[in-house]
């Protein structure tokens, strides 16, 4: 049986939304809120394959304003070594931690080396305003392989 969920705000019903930015051959992903909606961000999945170019990747979330200007960083407490796959999934509404280790492995594959969840405080995005989400050592950022699902609630404004 299928069910609709609404989600009751002043401004309105919101929807649940899933995207997924599989673009091969990058290890950096931007979600912009578009100039008519309001987003209320559940979680992101980061998954990070990692080419043999050696050094240790390190996922980070970012949030800025519609000027670019950076209001909050939420960096994961491990590492992805070269040719290694590793995932990350950042929480909203859950408790911030810098180094939160629930270890978990959302693809299922054998291969996964570092799987972290991290908790993240819960936020409403304005238009212009965009998540990042990173390898902020950019080890290999034109050959690693990052795929990046977001899970929102989406109102219109």
């Amino acid at each position: 049986m299928t069910q609709n969920v609404r989600l009751e705000r002043p401004w309105g019903n919101g929807r649940i939304v899933w995207i997924r930015d599989a673009v091969a051959d990058d290890s950096s992903k931007d979600f912009i809120c578009p100039a008519d909606k309001i987003w209320t961000p559940l979680f992101i999945e980061v998954s990070l394959k990692a080419t043999a170019t050696v050094g240790n990747r390190s996922i980070s979330m970012r949030l800025f304003n519609a000027a670019n200007a950076l209001i909050m960083t939420i960096r994961s407490g491990g590492n992805i070594a070269a040719t290694q796959y590793g995932t990350v999934l950042y929480v909203f509404g859950a408790s911030p931690s810098a180094d939160a280790t629930a270890v978990l492995d959302l693809t299922g594959t054998a291969v996964a080396t570092t799987s972290l969840m991290m908790g993240s405080p819960s936020l409403y995005m304005i238009a212009g305003q965009y998540i990042r989400v990173f390898d902020q050592n950019a080890v290999d950022a034109a050959a690693d392989d990052m795929v990046v699902s977001f899970h929102y609630i989406e109102y219109d404004a």
